[in-house]
């Protein structure tokens, strides 16, 4: 099942960190996606021997839309990394396996 549309952008950000450019959503409809991909990432077995891990993550979001246009311009990429990127230590600090919106 794809859990990003056609249009979402992926790509390896840092070491353990992503990014994901979720074009034409709105930072709410962003955190409601990304917090169903958290979920059932959370859920897939991964077995190793007589083991199994199960996998969590967190994510910083951070975004524009048109109804922040009287709020002044546009952000720029790096204002958009900063923003998330504070979001996500925010969902760390919280105890992790969390989606925050910054």
């Amino acid at each position: 099942m794809r859990r990003l549309r056609i249009t979402d952008i992926l790509g390896r950000y840092g070491g353990e960190e992503f990014a994901v450019a979720l074009i034409e959503a709105d930072p709410a409809g962003a955190r409601v996606r990304l917090n169903k991909i958290r979920e059932e990432i959370m859920h897939i077995p991964n077995p190793i021997g007589d083991y199994t891990f199960h996998v969590t993550f967190s994510a910083g979001v951070a975004g524009y839309d048109r109804s922040m246009a009287s709020e002044g311009p546009p952000p720029d990429a790096n204002e958009l990394i900063r923003a998330a990127d504070q979001a996500l230590y925010q969902a760390k600090r919280g105890g992790g396996n969390r989606v925050v919106v910054g």
